[in-house]
């Protein structure tokens, strides 16, 4: 049987996929099936995977692909069931599929209504300190501790599933790396333990320190701090001829 967990105000947050208000709220589209709005919940999931990657066409469209195979897997229904959920989704302006040939997956434009409500685009991050990296310009590694306690946050991120990053769509870079490499990670991740970001920015306060005083501290006593002689360069000197004849 399946364990369960209370939902508490200390509980991480879970990985989701969005679901736009419209397609509960939305005249047009309150007859369209539970799984075709799942189904455009993972295209639109799917598509903001494809932005941060860089798939989008000179016009700006983001380019898209799903499979029928996947469309099955995800929603647990059949090749015919999957097939029928696609066309709701084309029959309702929702998507837009355009066939690339004989054994290719098909090219799919998702749709939104023109009054829809949206989240404003713009939202920066802020500029965070690259703790990632020393003084000297070398890597921060992390020690055996802060390692194991890194990769127990990482799974509590909310785009990490069983290795992957969802916003990725591969392997978690910060899950296999001994140095603190993600932006979101520092982010919105690290600052659920206090302890272990301190003793990040403490270890890299005591390499500055350390770096400083190597660059001004001065030379011993008694140490010869003088630029050394350039050496005279003899290699191919003529000699003076022998005097009276003599062979040299």
């Amino acid at each position: 049987m399946k364990t369960f967990c209370k939902l508490t105000a200390q509980s991480p947050a879970a990985s989701y996929v969005p679901l736009p208000r419209f397609l509960l709220q939305e005249e047009a589209l309150r007859d369209i099936s539970n799984d075709a709005k799942v189904l455009y919940a993972l295209l639109l999931d799917r598509a903001s995977i494809s932005r941060q990657n860089g798939y989008v066409e000179p016009d700006g469209t983001i380019r898209l692909y799903f499979t029928l195979e996947q469309a099955q897997t995800k929603l647990h229904r059949s090749r015919q069931s999957a097939t029928r959920i696609f066309r709701e989704l084309e029959y309702s302006g929702l998507i837009i599929r355009k066939k690339q040939g004989l054994g290719k997956p098909a090219l799919i434009t998702l749709n939104y209504p023109a009054d829809a409500k949206l989240i404003a685009k713009g939202v920066k991050m802020h500029k965070l300190d690259p703790i990632e990296q020393l003084p000297d310009g070398s890597l921060f590694r992390l020690t055996p501790g802060q390692l194991r306690s890194v990769r127990g946050l990482t799974k509590r991120c909310c785009n990490f599933l069983d290795g992957d990053c969802l916003l990725l769509d591969g392997v978690c870079p910060q899950h296999i790396s001994r140095s603190l490499l993600c932006r979101w990670f520092r982010r919105a991740v690290l600052p659920r333990q206090p302890k272990l970001e301190q003793a990040f920015s403490a270890r890299k306060n005591s390499a500055a320190a350390k770096s400083a005083a190597r660059a001004f501290s001065p030379a011993p006593a008694g140490q010869n701090t003088a630029p050394p002689a350039p050496r005279r360069f003899t290699a191919g000197r003529r000699r003076n001829p022998p005097a009276n004849g003599a062979r040299a």
